[in-house]
This record gives structure tokens, sequence and C-alpha cells, in this order.
């Protein structure tokens, strides 16, 4: 079969398939026109089909609007690393703002009675005047060395108290640093992701540009 056949009878067939007439072509008849090529429908609204499917006419598909403020594209999506989840136990309230924090000094308990702590300021009475004028007397003395154990013994307490309290501000600083860390992993996904549809979607409308280039497409 000669170029000139080839056609004529490629061209029957297709004439034939568009009136709704099957036409089977012999798949080694094939016609391969260089410089024009072959133009398939001359009317949008002619349905055709391929492969067994309905015929339709031309369709049309909407171009995406990007809006991600994505990086402009470069043909690579890169690659997105999920945050590790943050396990929260810090028992705060958010407000959306990491509030100034000065690290506090520590307290260094010298009282001597740091292992005797039980988290309880024990009652001090305040004594009466001595009486033994220049000479006190032993009773006298002891009451006072009492109540002076007391005091040490309470401010002993306070001392660890602050203790605890500049620890546990410690933790607090390094639990900010955790929040402020997994943001910046949050950003850098985000990122990432953004950048991503801004390379699905110029992908998408190119390849959107080429069906309607070749007419496999309405163009809006």
């Amino acid at each position: 079969m000669n170029r000139r056949t080839s056609f004529i009878t490629f061209a029957a067939a297709l004439c034939l398939t568009l009136l709704g007439v099957g036409v089977a072509i012999d798949y080694n008849t094939q016609v391969r026109p260089t410089t024009n090529g072959y133009h398939i429908g001359d009317a949008a609204d002619q349905a055709i089909g391929f492969w067994g499917a309905t015929p339709v006419i031309q369709q049309t598909i909407g171009a995406i609007t990007d809006n991600s403020g994505g990086a402009t594209a470069d043909g690579t999506i890169a690659i997105v690393t999920a945050p590790t989840a943050l396990t929260d136990n810090g028992g705060g309230t958010a407000d959306a703002t990491v509030a100034s924090m000065a690290a506090a000094v520590t307290l260094t308990d010298s009282t001597g009675l740091s292992g005797t702590h039980d988290d309880t300021l024990a009652a001090t009475t305040t004594q009466a005047d001595l009486t033994g004028g220049e000479d006190p007397t032993e009773a006298e003395f002891n009451t006072l060395l009492a109540e002076v154990r007391v005091i040490a013994q309470n401010e002993s307490d306070l001392a660890q108290k602050v203790i605890e309290i500049v620890t546990r501000q410690t933790t607090e600083q390094d639990n900010f640093k955790e929040l402020t860390t997994a943001q910046a992993a949050n950003r850098a996904a985000i990122v990432a992701l953004t950048d991503a549809v801004k390379e699905l979607s110029t992908q998408v409308n190119l390849v959107r540009t080429k069906f309607i280039t070749n007419g496999l497409l309405a163009a809006p």
C-alpha cells in the first residue's frame, strides 16, 4: 500500500468513525505526514473518543491560580521533612506570645540545715524580755536558742523553695527553647510545602497550556 492509498484509507476510516460507523484499520496501515501532520476535528463541538471511550467535545480545564507564595519553580520538589511531634507536659496557657524571661540567680543555702527541709515554715514565738538583768538565766538562753534554731530552719526552707523556683525557671526556659526550635522546624516544612505547591501548579499549568496548544483542551 503506497503513501497516497494509506492516507485515503485512514481519512475514510476517520470520517466514518466520526459519523458513528465503526471501522477497523490494519495497524500496519500508517501515514506519517511530517510537514502539516494530522488534523482531527475542525470544530470544538465535534465529539471525539479514543480506545473505546465515549466521544466528547473539546474539554476545558481552568488554569490554577497559585497564591502559595512559594519560590520560583525550578522543576524540583525539595525534600519535606516532617517535624517531630512535640509532647506538651508544661501545663501552661498559650497566648501566642513568648514573654521575656531573665535568668534567675540561684540561692546558696549556707544555714547548715539544708538536709532537714519539710516544706513547712514552723511557728515562732515572740519571747518576753529577759528578766535576769545582766545575768540571764539558763532557761532564758535556751528559749532564745530554740527560737534561733526555728528561724534558721525556716530560712533554710525558704532557701530551698527559691532554689526550686530557679530550677523550675531553667526548665521553663528549656521548654521555650523546645517550642521555638519546633516552630523553626515547622516553618521550614511549610516553606518547603509552599515551594512544592508552586512546582506542582507550574507543571500543571504547563501541561494545560500544551494541551490547549495541541487542541486537546479549549482555550479559555
